[in-house]
């Protein structure tokens, strides 16, 4: 029973994903076992036989960042439904029971340094996204992003879309950034931030084209998004699940991606890089990784499980419905990418100064 120390189970494969952090745990031997489900004060979770329980992931929440704003809600639940995503597949195609603890809060800190501080054992990972990466250098954190955990798998990923007002003069990025030389410091361009990903796009994009816009921060995509509507901003950084149905209704027009191919999403988009600065390659990424010194055993077969269920038929169209491509590389490729992203957004922060909130 929840939240009782002591219950004894007999022939459980569990499994704990962690997202914001969503806690995965997954107990590999199939024999007699006694286990302690108390997750947390505000969390708990029931344990069946494999037999008998249902495989769709129960929903576990010990608390969300207060967000109003439902488009920037979804964005920040977006880890924790990939999560559920994931382990519903994963669950339902190896038999394992699957349990997804969500446990949000300090901007991903809390549930990321709950993985950290878990025992190697192969039965607890992490869902991650860009601020994995991001906050050991914006603020103080008791984990490492890459020492603390071993890279499993990149999952999925969804593009960056500079978006303009469908009333704006600005049709193209060439004549935004003609526009932004012409009147320095005078365009504006948000984003949910400051320290987010789409904030480390926009000092990016604006040290490449050598221009001055001023950044303006927002709790959210959601806000950002509402300001850029009222004729507030001139531009807008924001990941394309937030601004998707703005783009089909037409009051939003995309100027550029930042990832270094078009997306699939939008085929007529054009990519940053093609517009001429080069190496520009960003987007909003989530991946998988577990404690560092899990054994290699145990990483092999999640990352099996892993890349089997983000590649299957049956999780492409569910991805699509979150504006998720899937990835699915694993294991050093992976642990390259974070690394890369890694050292580049803290060059980034540190050569714009950029500070947490």
């Amino acid at each position: 029973m929840p939240g009782h120390q002591g219950d004894r189970v007999s022939g459980i494969s569990c499994f704990l994903i962690l997202t914001y952090g969503v806690c995965i745990r997954l107990d590999l031997p199939r024999r007699e076992q006694t286990y302690d489900w108390s997750l947390s004060s505000s969390s708990r979770c029931c344990v069946k036989p494999v037999d008998d329980i249902d495989v769709r992931v129960r929903r576990m929440v010990s608390g969300r960042e207060n967000d109003q704003d439902r488009r920037s809600l979804r964005a920040r639940e977006r880890p924790d439904i990939l999560g559920r995503l994931l382990a519903e597949q994963i669950g339902r195609v190896n038999g394992q029971t699957i349990f997804v603890e969500s446990r949000p809060g300090a901007g991903t800190v809390i549930g990321t340094e709950a993985v950290a501080r878990a025992a190697p054992d192969g039965n607890t990972v992490l869902v991650v996204a860009p601020s994995f990466v991001i906050n050991p250098t914006l603020r103080k954190v008791n984990y490492d992003a890459l020492t603390s955990f071993e890279p499993i798998c990149h999952l999925a990923a969804t593009p960056i879309v500079l978006v303009v007002n469908s009333a704006s003069p600005y049709r193209t990025v060439a004549e935004l950034l003609d526009a932004a030389r012409a009147k320095p410091g005078e365009l504006t361009l948000g984003s949910g931030g400051p320290g987010s990903s789409l904030h480390i796009a926009f000092e990016v994009l604006k040290r490449a084209a050598g221009v001055n816009m001023t950044y303006v921060p927002f709790a959210g995509s959601g806000p950002a998004i509402n300001s850029l509507l009222g004729g507030h901003l001139t531009a807008v950084f924001a990941d394309y699940p937030t601004v998707v149905e703005q783009l089909k209704t037409g009051t939003l027009r995309a100027l550029a991606t930042t990832s270094r191919t078009r997306s699939e999403a939008l085929p007529d988009v054009p990519t940053i890089t093609e517009l001429g600065l080069k190496d520009y390659d960003d987007e909003i990424w989530y991946g998988l990784v577990a404690p560092a010194k899990t054994p290699q055993e145990s990483l092999s077969q999640l990352s099996s499980w892993a890349a089997a269920a983000i590649k299957s038929s049956d999780m492409k169209p569910k991805l699509e419905l979150q504006g998720l491509s899937p990835v699915g590389i694993c294991g050093p490729e992976f642990g390259a990418l974070l690394r890369k992203r890694h050292e580049d957004y803290a060059r980034v922060i540190r050569e714009s100064n950029i500070k947490a909130e």
